[in-house]
């Protein structure tokens, strides 16, 4: 039957609002519009609901309902037992929590919650309100089709009750004379210190076996107050002990409970969400507290602030001299030195709430690591002041970062409009390229350890409690970490440049910066961010190069074969398939860039990528036609835009800024190349770039060649290892892959560890992460180092000086978090119901106000797995889609022609750069200007984990989750993707089948509040006995092959008899890890017996096959050598079974439960 559309019948439609809008005002509306999609009224207090739009009610509205007893589900939301489809759909994979209830039981027929009152509290006062739909004729012009009369519709009618109660005696009894059978029940149980727990349901206990939907209650609502209106509600919650914790740990917690010591939690729903008012006179207290079934919480965002007096700007900083430093950089030691002081007042301050023995210990501890923070900082002004190398350096990186933003929002510009004939010289900002004083700050901080190679936190000293020292920047995701470690980036790759050769090791090449990612997305994104960087010093490099020397910057990307190609073999076969060769291909792609960096002119493969079989390189050029960008094929002949996307070429031209997996590291037993990236090299190519043993280089003598001139192979000493290694989202490493990164590091710090003046050095460790706990215990485990954390917290979660958290308003928007949580109703149902309502409301907007909606138009569906997202898919491309054409008839705009897109472990790494560059892309009103643009735009992205860190599009504003991800800091990570830069809506969207789900839901606002205390313990054990199985042999043979180039070849693996000193210090070095990383001597002990074991049967085996007449080689059987290596997949696992991929080790164990299994005696267990 055709429904008549909305100009034909009065159905509901959007009025346009004339006042001054906003994108918060916008998002506003948008939560406006989802509210009343899903709980109601959507047509004001007296709605009708036309029965030819709306057979039911309970169709209608999905939240806020209480169903009669005798109720079974609407059809398509009753669920059946778990059969394989839908527990793969509404249970997180691998893991079903429980067996969803049977069906006559899952409609909520009642809700409540529980709350906490004081003692002197003896009445409350219960409100309540509702609304009922009756069938009856239109009052409102709703017409029927053939004779024009009155149609049947369902009309609304509001109702509101209240009861005054005694809470010693509770209540049980009506609470309306009209509905005897919808039930208020109260009863109170007696607490500590007076207290007492209250406990309030609303039950409708009404017979729907024969009323039907008008015994349904909608827009259901309960409130409960003291009498008098006093603040009588007190914190319910009684917070966690860490007492049986280490000392640290216990310390970690009593911080937290003290920076979130006004964030209580009044009440629990049942069934329902809460919320509350909080005491303007007194946080610990609330005067009233009412249910909510769509419940919402702004989490206030840090918003970094300008310090008087103190200067931002880059351009400046880069030029000023040494005396105007000092005087632009003074006033943030006196403001922060006072702030510090204040913040010392605030522990005696009775309105601070700190009250507690330990709250005012944790206090003054925290005051005294923010005064430890200024004394770093001082010391790093300080230098940068007086010492010629850090201040030059220091110059250049400012100097680098303030082209490097305006040619990464230049070339943003030209991405988004191929046709602009803007040039470079005419772009300008409103404001110019400034730091944030947080990034600054961490910056000065990090110099002096970084610059001094002496410095007490570089150099070993066998100390846990002494000696190095990792940064880890601990700042809110979104806040501007990525910028703050590519300006300390920029300032090592300056500061090796000026002081060149040290010790005899040459600064000039080699890797000066690893930087190292744990998800493939995350680290594609990060190369293209800091691929602009490195363009900027390249160009300053070129400037003055008699300062900055001969050797090019260059950026390269070292991740998986799947992602990128290992040979130029394979770069070449990958291009000659992309210009249309159909017996070419393979793995990886080239297509790690889509535009240029500099210019943003489109890249395209077949055109602008060409490999120089001569000198084995792949060089990338801009695409810019005439010819006016400097890495064009007219200015950069021969090297191009400063990229290495192939392994071969990464391991000869060894670029300053490596950008790479922690996977990738797995190749360390497998590729002696390995260590030419810690400055292992032996000889110089002129042509080809550095070489060590294990380089497959045929000659020592090339001749001239299409214009290339003669060269002759030279030695080469070793070069300055990496002085920086940079960790981005340090909460990811954990659980088996973190133990396995925390050994494989032992190798990794050995291998940048180089001698000065008779101490041994140690690569400066940065961290960073927006969430994370234990910290301190995860950094020694993996590092060996002590922990530092910046910028250090003070008393209150609001304030760290360097950011603050404002109010939630227009000014300072949060990002708002809304949930919902269908009772008896299919998962199914309800995200499609959401996803509609979402993408139609977001519509309805941007045909109203186009200018100011643009954050709600791509939406973003986030799954925890892939069975999930899978079905997600299909029911976007049919029920959703059919929706949206109809959803006029509801008041909301027609959406067609939506463009589903999913980022997950199924996309290929060629697929990433064109799914980026399109989120970016807006999505315009009509379909037919998405033609006209350089990128087809997304509508709707469904992404799994992979999307939670490290993508980063200012325009996303909105996200719907599907159930609560089992962690806390992954929940945090992935919603942080949208709200970047505009007001954000995330919609959870909760399983009401999964007891965890409705927990969260049920505690929503105390969660939300306080979700950083939530964060889980991260887990690391890298010499626990599993670790140590899996991945010693890999460490131990990585270590000896990269450190020693006489075991550095493939074939050298059969002169390990000779060799064995280098075993010996792989073995001595891997003690000397254990002793600062276990906690038990009887681990270090077990670590050494396996090492010496190794070390005994790699001899043991060369000296066996020489005996023979043959001989061992690392991999693959030659013919006349057998390997010392085996895989994980070439059968039982042996000694030297080394693992390709670190992520290797996490398989899922199946368990099996028996029923009826007997024991010896045959009794039934």
């Amino acid at each position: 039957m055709r429904i008549p559309r909305a100009d034909e019948q009065p159905l509901p439609r959007y009025e346009r609002r004339e006042e001054v809008v906003s994108p918060w005002w916008v998002r506003e509306e948008f939560h406006r519009l989802m509210r009343e999609d899903l709980v109601g009224p959507k047509d004001g207090e007296d709605e009708e609901l036309w029965t030819r739009v709306e057979a039911r009610p309970s169709n209608r509205y999905v939240l806020g309902v209480l169903a009669p007893k005798n109720t079974r589900p609407p059809i398509e939301d009753q669920m059946q037992q778990p059969d394989g489809n839908e527990s793969a759909e509404a249970t997180e994979e691998g893991d079903q929590d429980e067996t969803p209830l049977p069906a006559d039981s899952m409609l909520s027929t009642s809700i409540g919650f529980t709350c906490c009152v004081d003692g002197d509290t003896d009445e409350l006062i219960a409100r309540f309100s509702w609304a009922v739909y009756r069938k009856q004729h239109s009052e409102k012009g709703f017409l029927t089709e053939k004779k024009g009369d009155p149609a049947m519709v369902w009309k609304r009618t509001a109702y509101t009750a209240e009861v005054t109660f005694s809470v010693d005696k509770g209540f049980d009894d009506k609470v309306h004379e009209e509905f005897p059978a919808v039930i208020f029940r109260a009863r109170a149980y007696a607490l500590q210190d007076g207290k007492r727990a209250v406990s309030l349901f609303l039950e409708n206990a009404q017979d729907g076996k024969d009323a039907g939907d008008e015994a349904w209650l909608f827009q259901v609502e309960m409130s409960v107050a003291e009498t008098s209106g006093r603040a009588c509600f007190v914190n319910q919650r009684l917070h966690h002990s860490a007492d049986d914790a280490d000392p640290m740990t216990r310390q970690q917690e009593d911080h937290l409970k003290l920076l979130f010591r006004k964030e209580v939690e009044f009440a629990i729903g049942h069934g329902t969400a809460c919320n509350w008012c909080v005491d303007s006179l007194d946080a610990r207290r609330a005067n009233a507290i009412w249910t909510d079934a769509m419940p919402s919480y702004e989490v206030r965002k840090s918003t970094t602030v300008p310090i008087p007096g103190a200067e931002a700007r880059m351009e400046v900083l880069g030029h000023a001299s040494k005396e105007e430093l000092r005087s632009m950089l003074s006033p943030l030691i006196k403001l922060y030195a006072d702030w510090i002081e204040a913040e010392v007042a605030k522990i005696d301050d009775p309105a601070e709430l700190i009250e507690t023995r330990r709250d005012k210990e944790a206090a003054v501890r925290a005051v005294e690591g923010c005064r430890s923070a200024l004394a770093t900082l001082e010391e790093g002004i300080e230098l940068v002041c007086t010492d010629q190398v850090a201040y030059e350096a220091f110059g250049f990186a400012n100097r680098v970062m303030h082209l490097q933003r305006l040619r990464g929002l230049y070339a943003s510009l030209k991405r988004q409009d191929e046709k602009s004939t803007l040039k470079f010289e005419e772009f300008s900002l409103e404001e110019p390229p400034s730091w944030r004083m947080f990034q600054l700050a961490f910056i000065l901080s990090s110099l002096p350890s970084l610059t001094q190679l002496d410095h007490p936190e570089r150099v070993d000293s066998g100390d846990p409690l002494v000696g190095p020292t990792a940064e880890l920047l601990w700042f809110p995701t979104g806040g501007g970490k990525t910028e703050a470690y590519l300006g300390l980036t920029a300032y090592t790759l300056a500061m090796r440049r000026l002081q060149g050769s040290v010790e005899g090791y040459d600064g000039e090449n080699g890797v000066a910066v690893l930087m190292r990612y744990t998800l493939r997305l995350l680290t594609l994104q990060q190369f293209q961010r800091a691929t602009t960087l490195i363009c900027a010093c390249e160009a300053e490099r070129r400037s003055n190069p008699s300062k900055w020397g001969q050797t090019p910057f260059r950026i390269g990307l070292w991740v998986g074969s799947a992602s990128t190609p290992n040979s130029i073999k394979q770069a070449t076969d990958l291009l000659e398939a992309e210009r249309g060769n159909k017996g070419a291909g393979g793995k990886g792609t080239l297509k790690q860039i889509t535009a240029c960096p500099w210019c943003g002119s489109k890249i395209e493969l077949g055109r602008d990528v060409e490999v120089d079989r001569d000198r084995g390189r792949v060089i990338f050029y801009c695409g810019d036609g005439k010819g006016r960008c400097e890495f064009g094929r007219a200015k950069s002949k021969g090297e191009g835009v400063p990229i290495v996307v192939v392994d071969e070429q990464l391991y000869r031209v060894l670029p300053s800024l490596v950008i790479a997996t922690v996977d990738k590291f797995a190749q360390m037993p497998w590729n002696g190349q390995v260590g030419s990236l810690f400055g292992k090299v032996d000889r110089y190519c002129p042509r080809h770039g550095f070489l060590c043993p294990a380089s497959d280089h045929d000659s020592d003598n090339h001749r001239a060649i299409n214009g290339l001139p003669a060269v002759a192979v030279k030695d080469s000493p070793f070069l300055r290892p990496p002085d920086l290694i940079i960790q981005d989202e340090l909460h990811l490493i954990t659980g088996p892959l973190g133990s396995l990164m925390g050994l494989y590091e032992t190798a990794i710090d050995e291998l940048c560890s180089w001698t000065v003046n008779g101490k041994l050095v140690r690569p400066k460790v940065v961290l960073s992460t927006a969430t994370i706990k234990r910290a301190h215990l995860q950094v020694q485990r993996l590092f060996a180092r002590r922990l530092r954390t910046f910028p250090a917290r003070g008393i209150n979660s609001t304030d760290m000086f360097f950011a603050k958290e404002h109010e939630v308003s227009e000014k300072t928007p949060g990002l708002r978090y809304v949930g919902v949580c269908a009772f008896g109703r299919r998962l199914k149902s309800t995200l499609i119901r959401v996803y509609a309502a979402a993408l139609s409301s977001g519509r309805t907007l941007q045909m109203n106000y186009p200018e100011h909606s643009d954050q709600l138009q791509t939406l973003v569906g986030y799954f925890a797995s892939l069975r999930e997202l899978g079905g997600m898919r299909r029911l976007l491309e049919d029920s959703v889609k059919a929706r949206c054409r109809q959803m006029d008839v509801r008041g909301l705009a027609i959406r067609t022609g939506i463009s589903v897109e999913e980022m997950t472990s199924r996309r290929r790494a060629s697929d990433i750069p064109q799914i980026l560059s399109r989120l970016e892309t807006k999505v315009p009103l009509e379909l037919d200007k998405r033609k006209e643009l350089p990128y087809w735009p997304i509508d709707a992205l469904i992404a799994t984990n992979m999307i939670s860190v490290g993508v980063d599009v200012p325009r996303l504003g909105l996200m719907v989750v599907t159930g609560q991800p089992k962690a806390t800091s992954e929940y945090i990570q992935a919603t942080s993707r949208v709200g970047r830069e505009l007001p954000g809506i995330v919609l959870t969207v909760y399983n009401f089948s999964r007891a965890r789900d409705v927990s969260h839901y049920e505690a929503f606002r105390g969660y939300h509040a306080a979700y950083h205390t939530h964060v889980e313990n991260p887990s690391v054990t890298p010499f626990a006995a599993g670790a140590v199985d899996r991945g010693l042999s890999a460490v131990f043979v990585g270590m000896s092959r990269l450190s020693d180039l006489k075991l550095n070849a493939e074939n050298s693996a059969e002169t390990a008899p000779n060799n064995t000193i280098s075993l010996v210090k792989a073995r001595e070095a891997l003690r000397a890890r254990g002793v600062l990383c276990c906690d038990e001597a009887e681990e270090v002990e077990r670590l050494v017996s396996l090492a010496e074991t190794r070390q005994d049967t790699w001899i043991n085996r060369c000296v066996k096959r020489l005996q023979l007449g043959n001989g061992i080689r690392y991999r693959d059987n030659d013919g006349t050598r057998v390997p010392l290596l085996s895989r994980p997949e070439d059968g039982a696992w042996k000694t030297f079974t080394c693992l390709n991929s670190l992520r290797g080790v996490e398989q899922t164990s199946h368990l099996v439960l028996v029923d009826g299994f007997a024991d010896e005696d045959g009794e039934e267990l």
